[in-house]
């Protein structure tokens, strides 16, 4: 039983980090794309700057949300060490 739910968790550890790596992906890219256009758009209170810093922070938080997950699952599996 506790190898069935050690594959089963491992699958889905797996899964986990990759959408993971997906959303921190996504966020990079549109954070860079963002900051190009702030880049060659300024506004005089920089608004688009700091607009796509937050909504960054916002990708990050979720990709590290996910990352801490799989952890927490990945730690609820292992084997004890005595």
């Amino acid at each position: 039983m506790k190898e069935w739910l050690n594959m089963i968790a491992d699958g889905v550890i797996t899964i986990i980090h990759a959408m993971a790596l997906l959303l921190i992906a996504v966020g990079t890219v549109q954070a860079f794309l963002r900051s190009i256009h702030a880049f060659f758009n300024p506004s005089p209170t920089g608004e688009h700057f700091s607009d796509g810093n937050l909504q960054y922070a916002r990708w990050l938080v979720a990709g590290l949300t996910f990352q801490l997950a799989a952890d927490i699952l990945a730690t609820s599996v292992a084997p004890a060490k005595n």
